[in-house]
């Protein structure tokens, strides 16, 4: 081979190496394009939709919206949105900043962020959560016959578990005792330390909260 030829050569690969590398630069700026406009892998439902009741001039929403990360990193929850399902431009309901999130969350389990934080808006790779719900209407505010929600990350926004609200009628109960020397503890509210509204069992393979929904489960499995 000639001088000629080997620098002919040395040129071609020179130019192909240039290719190869803005080649590869283009694959690396595409995927991460679309890695950042990726929905966040975080799953929402909700296992028991709540029925309206009406307490203290209000009308009450109380249920429960689980919330998994199935991605492999950690997601920080900064936002959610309770909006009125059938209306694809209503005015949230209900808005829970991460202040707010922190009093409303429980994990399930002893669960703990990558970096060991104990942040209950800072969910961990795999880990689940319940959001403890409860949405207060005014008097004469209609009650939306299904609800949708809207999380925001650090880094996106994901929307999705709607669910319905049920409107039957309820019971009222005469006061269990007379006199003025009882007091009623523990009524309906969304304090953390509340174990009527967060206490956990598991019954049949299920997560249940017994003071809220499926009794007859609960009493089913007592009686066994």
């Amino acid at each position: 081979m000639s001088i000629r030829d080997t620098k002919w050569c040395a040129h071609r690969e020179g130019r192909m190496s240039i290719w190869r590398g803005l080649v590869c630069a283009l694959i690396v700026t595409g995927t991460t394009h679309a890695a950042s406009t990726w929905p966040p892998q975080l799953e929402m439902r909700v296992p028991l939709e709540p029925t309206a009741f009406s307490s203290g001039g209000q009308t009450h929403l109380a249920y429960e919206l689980v919330v998994t990360n199935f991605s492999g990193n950690p997601l920080t929850l900064r936002r959610i949105e309770v909006l009125d399902g059938d209306r694809s431009t209503a005015t949230p309901i209900l808005v829970l900043e991460s202040g707010q999130l922190d009093d409303i969350l429980q994990p399930v389990g002893d669960q703990k962020t990558a970096g060991g934080s104990d942040v209950p808006h800072q969910l961990a790779s795999g880990s689940t959560s319940f959001v403890f719900v409860w949405i207060a209407l005014d008097r004469g505010t209609p009650t939306p016959k299904h609800l949708r929600h809207r999380v925001f990350t650090d880094e996106s926004s994901v929307e999705g578990a709607v669910i319905g609200t049920h409107h039957a009628a309820m019971l009222v109960l005469a006061p269990p005792l007379r006199g003025a020397t009882w007091l009623a503890s523990d009524g309906p509210n969304n304090d953390r330390d509340n174990h009527h509204r967060r206490g956990f069992q598991i019954f049949d393979g299920q997560s249940l909260l017994p003071r809220r929904g499926r009794p007859v489960l609960l009493l089913r499995g007592i009686l066994r």
